[in-house]
């Protein structure tokens, strides 16, 4: 039998966000079914539009032509937040849930995890373009529609039942008193690739397996853009961030004069040996010294903290940050779409602002050369010397790589080092690393300690639970603050 082979055209151009807004209305473009729901945040929401703004690249909107529609297979959110935008709305998350979900969606836990997944609707924006029924009338019109339609669902939040809310989107963005669209809508694009499916005639018989249909071809389509495509990870994506301002190239990769400080040192994670993760010790230690109590507020699950470090990144550079920029507290010499905001919110310990703590921060990037090149130096022949303490009965002679065992045990090395030398400047001299030993390898005992009758203690099984986060990186800090400088180790949380 023989087998079908796709023919496409594609087509490429640019419309102004008015008109793809008029395509969502007029229900000139829809969502196939096998589209996901809408999972952008608010912030997203408004991330977007001053992107738009600042004329910044907004990636095309993937059209296909499949079955006499033109359906969305690529760029759902951004229309929508483009529809959300105008209308200055958002679908409430309680109103709108995912009733069922896969048991492999749902990642197991405690229960003592508060951070911020973004989890999808159970709505996109043909919830909204349904209210407008088969109403043909202009666009103008139908935005004052879907505006009025709104208000009466922001008021019944008096009654708990609001279904929308609003967005709190500048006013630049929103739809004028009479319907109309701000002239940003007319003078900004987003682009599009319009793909068309051909028909092949070769004579297969139809409804075999092996014939290849308009719906079959763009589901498969859709399923290579959003799913087997390769994403970036994590590591490639912080570093197209930072290496738009190579100043801090080595900062983020850390050398000193051309050389890993790192000296060998890896972590073995789920049985496998890997690098440490430099960016994660800067971004919590940094949080840290705004906020000793709740350092990583708001971000406890894993997805959520890599945008956490994310946005450290983002402080460093002098770019925006997602989310609650007075985590890092301020930094200077950053323009006015950097985190350069005063200090609220997580930005606060028990004692209100540390200022002190923020100073310690910005002194990092002060001085020509800046202070962390310095500091950088000194920790180098810190972690250099860490296999040696570790091991001192090493029979290989080997002090240039050495890999911790666990995470507990990197985290209980690093962070009070990092801690102390980088943001306090400290030395360690000969005397201070046999004490520092016996009280590290005391803490990962207890912390690797089984209980009787248990194959694992507690803690290495929620190894990256914010609880366990916190004990290991205050007790690591205690620990080498007491035996450095004791007279102040009091202060410590």
């Amino acid at each position: 039998m023989a087998i079908t082979t796709p023919k496409t055209r594609t087509y490429y151009g640019e419309y102004t966000l008015e008109h793809w807004i008029n395509l969502i209305l007029s229900k000139n473009i829809v969502l196939p079914e096998y589209q996901r729901s809408f999972v952008w945040e608010p912030s997203d929401v408004k991330k977007l539009m001053y992107s738009l703004d600042r004329g910044s690249f907004v990636p095309s909107i993937t059209i296909a032509y499949d079955s006499g529609s033109n359906t969305i297979l690529d760029g759902q959110q951004r229309l929508t937040s483009l529809l959300l935008a105008c209308l200055n709305g958002y679908p409430v998350k309680d109103h709108f849930p995912i009733e069922v979900r896969q048991a492999s969606a749902v990642v197991e836990g405690n229960g003592e995890v508060e951070g911020e997944e973004r989890e999808p609707l159970g709505w996109t924006f043909g919830k909204l373009v349904q209210e407008l029924g088969g109403d043909d009338r202009g666009s103008r019109e139908n935005l004052s529609r879907l505006k009025d339609f709104l208000k009466e669902a922001y008021r019944k939040d008096k009654d708990k039942d609001a279904s929308y809310e609003e967005l709190g989107i500048a006013s630049s963005f929103r739809i004028n008193d009479d319907g109309s669209l701000p002239e940003f809508y007319s003078t900004h694009y987003i682009g599009f690739t319009y793909i068309v499916y051909e028909e092949s005639t070769d004579g297969s018989a139809s409804g075999s397996l092996q014939t290849m249909t308009a719906g079959r071809y763009f589901a498969e389509l859709f399923r290579s853009l959003n799913y087997t495509g390769r994403s970036l990870t994590r590591e490639e994506s912080r570093r197209a961030l930072y290496f738009r301002n190579p100043e801090f190239t080595d900062f983020f990769e850390p050398k000193v004069s051309g050389m890993y400080i790192l000296s060998g040192l890896k972590v073995k994670i789920k049985a496998e040996v890997c690098h440490i993760d430099w960016i994660r010790y800067l971004a919590i230690l940094t949080a840290y010294q705004v906020n000793k109590s709740a350092p990583l507020k708001y971000y406890s699950s894993l997805s959520a903290r890599e945008d956490f470090f994310a946005d450290y990144v983002s402080w460093v550079v002098g770019l925006e940050q997602d989310r609650y920029p007075g985590k890092f507290g301020e930094r200077s010499g950053q323009g006015t779409n950097g985190s350069n905001q005063g200090v609220s919110g997580s930005a606060q310990d028990a004692n209100g602002s540390n200022q002190r703590a923020e100073e310690w921060n910005r002194a990092l990037f002060e001085g020509n050369p800046p202070l962390w090149k310095d500091r950088y130096t000194y920790i180098k022949e810190c972690l250099e010397k860490i296999p040696t303490i570790i091991n001192d009965d090493n029979k290989n002679g080997d002090t240039t790589s050495y890999c911790f065992p666990s995470l507990i045990d990197a985290d209980y090395w690093l962070f009070g080092l990092i801690n102390l030398v980088l943001f306090q400047g400290e030395r360690l001299v000969d005397e201070h690393w046999l004490p520092l030993k016996n009280a590290i390898q005391d803490h990962i005992g207890e912390a690797k300690r089984i209980p009787d009758g248990s194959s694992d203690s507690s803690h290495l099984k929620g190894i990256n639970n914010l609880k366990y986060t916190y004990q290991r990186l205050q007790e690591s800090i205690t620990s080498y603050e007491k035996i450095v400088k004791p007279q102040e180790a009091d202060n410590v949380s």
